[in-house]
């Protein structure tokens, strides 16, 4: 914005200009506002999104056998080996399964020791790591 003319033309020109960039203004807010509300929504979106992938992991509970949806109590491992799966949020039979050794290595949720003894007790129950979800959806012991 340019200092205007002293005259009356000069000063209608500046009021102008002014006026101009008020407008211009207030459509940016509008614009902005709106976009503010499209990253709200997309992130509400997003967050949706999220939720289902991580239900989508397990099938519907009519699908499995049963076992699936037990608490990993009922395996009845040692403490820390316990303590370590539940640390790493697997509390349920069926999520243990799903998990490979590589997965429960990866932040050290497991040593070896345990890992072991996981992969025995499964396998005493006809269950293994990395079970896919057509064994697990054709499961019947």
């Amino acid at each position: 914005m340019s200092i205007p003319e002293p005259t009356l033309e000069g000063f209608k020109k500046f009021i102008e200009e002014h006026e101009n960039l008020v407008k211009e203004n207030k459509l940016l807010q509008i614009k902005i506002a709106e976009l503010s509300r499209y990253v709200i929504a997309i992130h509400s979106i997003n967050e949706t999104l999220q939720k289902l992938e991580l239900k989508s992991d397990l099938p519907l509970k009519s699908q499995q056998h049963p076992m699936f949806g037990q608490s990993t109590d009922m395996l009845e491992l040692s403490c820390p080996s316990y303590n370590a799966i539940k640390n790493a949020g697997v509390t349920l039979i069926g999520e243990l399964v799903r998990k490979t050794e590589a997965d429960l290595m990866k932040p050290r949720v497991l040593g070896r020791k345990s890992i072991n003894e996981i992969k025995e007790v499964l396998a005493g129950i006809g269950l293994h790591l990395g079970m896919t979800e057509e064994e697990i959806r054709n499961f019947n012991h």
